[in-house]
């Protein structure tokens, strides 16, 4: 599972066996060490509805378990939506099947959906 952040946009991408791994524990998470103990786990899990928090050390975000089965079951791309923020802001969530790069080896693609530009190239 890959994690971008980058303002107030959060954006998770699985590969195939991630987003099969998803569909059927309604929980995955990844983790980042940075040694003596310390590391950063970023989740996605399924629930009743949209949600993210910040803990120390772990970014959860949760979905409604009905888009979740439809986007793992399906050919659906993403999962998208938007949290207003007590500041008057919103957080862009977003959350993705992982497609292959077109320009990278196939070791880095091994577990990437086909990439439907690779065709166009």
């Amino acid at each position: 599972m890959k994690l971008r952040i980058q303002g107030n946009s959060i954006r998770l991408r699985l590969g195939r066996s991630e987003v099969e791994r998803f569909a059927t524990d309604h929980d995955i998470s990844d983790s980042v060490e940075f040694g003596s103990g310390q590391a950063f786990t970023y989740r996605l899990s399924s629930g009743d509805q949209l949600m993210a928090t910040c803990t120390p050390n772990v970014i959860s975000i949760v979905v409604p378990l009905a888009l979740a089965q439809e986007w793992a079951n399906s050919h659906q791309v993403s999962i998208e939506g938007e949290l207003p923020l007590n500041s008057g802001k919103a957080l862009q969530v977003l959350v993705e099947k992982d497609f292959k790069c077109i320009h990278k080896g196939e070791d880095t693609n091994q577990d990437a959906y086909p990439n439907p530009l690779a065709e166009s190239s």
